[in-house]
């Protein structure tokens, strides 16, 4: 995981010279295809009559799941490109984390949920969504004031590859330049 983000991070020092598709690619291609797939076929060296003795919903389930995450990926890579890495990543981060701790206890765990364990993890949650919101507010308060200056916020259309038509809908555009 650490490799992952670490590769991840690696390319974005170039998202100001880079077009926002680009460092995307370089993520994609170590975080989320060579860095996985090498790591377990070194440390897994029977992969293959692993996913053999699977059945074929056990293998398919996982692969849907995983195709729903590679849209919410490419959510937050769009979410990434217009709002900036630091809000993007505080919100969308803030709030997979707070899904990902509240709902395997509450359907995995309902016993716990107010038990002095749960009572603790439902606190620790809402102190990381106020944090969240918080940053939401910073981003809003950074947008207002980016406004107020004549600039806007995330990357300035050159840098970019999404551009907005006259009714809003986001296109590629085809100025490479």
């Amino acid at each position: 995981g650490g490799i992952s983000v670490g590769i991840c991070m690696w390319s974005i020092k170039w998202a100001r010279a880079w077009k926002w598709e680009n460092y995307w690619l370089v993520y994609t291609l170590f975080a989320l295809i060579l860095v996985p797939s090498g790591l377990a076929l070194l440390l897994l060296p029977h992969l293959y009559s692993v996913y053999a003795l699977l059945t074929p919903a056990e293998f398919w389930k996982p692969m849907l799941f995983g195709i729903f995450w590679g849209f919410g990926q490419l959510g937050n890579g769009i979410c990434i490109h217009r709002l900036g890495f630091a809000i993007s990543n505080a919100f969308i981060i803030g709030i997979g984390a707070a899904l990902g701790t509240l709902l395997p206890l509450i359907l995995l765990h309902r016993g716990m949920l107010f038990s002095p364990i749960g009572l603790l993890i439902l606190f620790g949650t809402a102190l990381m969504i106020t944090g969240v919101a918080l940053c939401g507010w910073g981003g809003y308060q950074r947008e207002e004031a980016a406004r107020r200056q004549g600039r806007q916020s995330g990357f300035p259309q050159k840098e970019a590859a999404l551009s907005h038509t006259t009714d809003g809908l986001q296109v590629w555009s085809k100025n490479y330049n």
